[in-house]
């Protein structure tokens, strides 16, 4: 996730791997410069003549994360009638992608907190016809 350690070590590998691939020697300094300083500009300028550059530019964005998350349907007293899994199931064919299926979780960013009360409709698979005739038929707003 953005922000973590290991997206700057991401960072890091990716930029190793563009130097060893693109034969670009590694400079005596860690070329990683703060976007917009005089250092990545010049970087960006100098990429357009001569051999490959590869450097890291760091940019700090607002990024937001839950503190919790969960996802219920609640009877009117507040009680849980169900909950959902919001952990990503992974397939076992990709052990990869097993290994990481809950590295980032999923939340809804930009949200803000709180309740939402409503109609459930369980739309499974439903075509455009059947859609189409509850919105016709006012039952759902």
């Amino acid at each position: 996730m953005a922000g973590t350690p290991q997206d700057g070590q991401t960072a890091l590998d990716f930029l190793e791997l563009l130097q060893t691939e693109l034969g670009i020697p590694a400079p005596d300094h860690s070329p990683i410069y703060s976007a917009g300083s005089p250092e990545s500009r010049e970087a960006t300028l100098s990429s357009f003549v001569g051999k490959p550059k590869a450097w890291i530019d760091t940019y700090y964005p607002i990024l937001n994360t839950p503190l919790e998350r969960a996802l219920q349907i609640v009877d009117e007293t507040g009680g849980v009638l169900w909950e959902g899994n919001l952990s990503e199931q992974s397939d076992d064919t990709d052990p990869d992608a097993a290994q990481y299926a809950d590295a980032i979780p999923a939340f809804h960013g930009l949200s803000v907190d709180g309740d939402v009360a409503g109609q459930v409709v369980d739309g499974n698979d439903c075509t455009k016809e059947v859609r189409n005739s509850y919105s016709l038929s006012g039952d759902l707003d």
